[in-house]
């Protein structure tokens, strides 16, 4: 089954500066954002990104997080897959 991880760029807000990494196991035909969008639920939150693209923390797999890692800086909007 593949994990869809998502970092979702962040509302702007100058207190919470950091954007929000959530991941889902749907399966997803169109777009991501849309999907995040429109199905908040179907989506659980498993970390945090700074706003200088920096991984804050991060709850899964260590595979997961090594591919977080390897990309940074990472910015918001980023999706990424792993079966």
């Amino acid at each position: 089954m593949t994990t869809i991880l998502y970092i979702a760029p962040s509302a702007g807000d100058a207190h919470h500066p950091q954007c929000r990494i959530y991941a889902t196991k749907q399966r997803i035909n169109g777009s991501i954002r849309e999907h995040y969008l429109g199905r908040p639920m179907a989506w659980r939150e498993v970390g945090l990104m700074n706003y200088q693209g920096s991984l804050v923390c991060f709850e899964g797999p260590d595979e997961q997080r090594q591919e977080l890692e390897d990309c940074q800086p990472l910015a918001g909007g980023l999706v990424f897959k792993f079966d």
